[in-house]
């Protein structure tokens, strides 16, 4: 019994001793550790400026050797404060995912408090993630849809395969309406690839209206632009040399944006180019509802009228009335290079998915996601399917 009390003396000390262990060398991870303090369990940290990064928009890593009986104090340093995530999440297994709320310290110090916990392994991130390894699983998954066509659009500069996806029904001929969506442009935006899977899986589905858009409709989708930033857990906002979304021009410097636009300019000669979409999400420090879409034409335009009849579509379908953002410079965003290269197709827009609530201000989940990108799906068909306006 001493020999017992005695070994419980020595093992106590070693646990209050025990250093917290921190791992960001795994995919989509991002950190730069600033300091630990074990014995109070605290980790200092601010979202790391990877290769040619301009903003700390992203951060994801694995924490482990922590005092289970204490909460786990993580401070972020971190000066742009429209980045700090409002609602990050933690996880014990990378499967089951919780939000916790963001307490402001000071100017530029944020504390994420996570609860005590029962489990060896916590991980940490800006917000859900869904990784290149996410999306490549997703795909093998819906792959056998004979509605599916998958190829590879382009190599990435970093050798990562961009997809393509094409759905229709190829047994019907003729002439065929056209819509391309693209996703992922900025790399930190994991809520748009949720709602673009369901996209997907209704586009694939055995629903009515899908298959009167498969019969009549093609869509093309690139459902991550941004493959290698996605992959190394950069942000991809603002990056250099140019970001992705601005590098909407004659000649593009990414890979992938110069892909999308020779395949646009190809399929366009073959099918009726009707619709344009960019699934993005907005910024993780808020906590309004903001789920918004931008219009880019001015009121005397027939695509003003068009895409307003999108939208109300949408929001007959759902309880979600998206903000519009009018917006007509003429930067070289994808929305708006589309619309003055194509200005004869209905519409091109981008859409913002909301990051942390919705306007019941229910917390938004990657089904919630699903289910929101299924609605914008089945508005395409409805929008698409009906008669052509004259």
């Amino acid at each position: 019994m001493k020999r017992l009390a005695f070994f419980l003396i020595l093992l106590f000390p070693l646990s209050l001793r025990a250093q917290i262990k921190i791992d960001t060398n795994f995919e989509n991870a991002n950190a730069r550790i600033y300091r630990i303090n074990s014995a109070k369990n605290e980790i200092y940290f601010t979202p790391e400026l990877k290769k040619n990064q301009t903003t700390r928009c992203w951060f994801y890593f694995k924490v482990w050797n922590f005092k289970k009986f204490l909460p786990l104090k993580i401070y972020e340093i971190n000066y742009e404060k429209k980045l700090v995530p409002f609602y990050p999440v933690y996880s014990t297994d990378r499967k089951h995912w919780k939000k916790i709320k963001a307490q402001s310290i000071s100017t530029n110090v944020t504390l994420f408090r996570i609860p005590t916990i029962n489990a060896d392994t916590i991980y940490f991130a800006a917000g859900y993630p869904y990784t290149y390894s996410d999306l490549m699983h997703y795909i093998k998954s819906v792959a056998d849809n004979p509605y599916l066509d998958t190829s590879t659009l382009a190599i990435s500069e970093g050798g990562l395969k961009v997809p393509l996806l094409a759905i229709t029904d190829t047994s019907v001929k003729g002439d065929k309406d056209m819509v391309w969506i693209i996703s992922r442009q900025h790399a930190f935006e994991s809520p748009a690839n949720y709602c673009t899977e369901g996209i997907i899986d209704f586009l694939l589905s055995r629903e009515p209206l899908a298959d009167s858009f498969r019969r009549s409709c093609i869509a093309y989708i690139v459902p991550m632009v941004d493959v290698d930033n996605v992959f190394h857990g950069r942000s991809g906002r603002m990056q250099n040399p140019v970001d992705f979304n601005r590098d909407w021009r004659e000649d593009p410097h990414w890979n992938a944006v110069s892909e999308i636009l020779s395949m646009i300019e190809t399929s366009s000669q073959i099918y009726d180019f009707r619709i344009f979409m960019d699934i993005h999400a907005t910024f993780p420090g808020t906590d309004e509802p903001v789920f918004a879409y931008f219009n880019i034409f001015p009121e005397d335009a027939p695509q003003y009228e068009n895409i307003h009849q999108f939208w109300l579509i949408f929001s007959t379908l759902t309880n979600i009335i998206p903000q519009e953002v009018k917006d007509y410079s003429q930067e070289n965003y994808a929305d708006r290079y589309i619309a003055m290269t194509y200005p004869y197709i209905d519409f091109s827009t981008t859409v913002e998915c909301d990051w942390n609530l919705t306007e019941d201000f229910r917390q938004w989940t990657p089904q919630m996601w699903r289910n929101t990108g299924s609605i914008m799906a089945k508005t395409l068909a409805i929008y698409l399917t009906k008669p052509k306006a004259k």
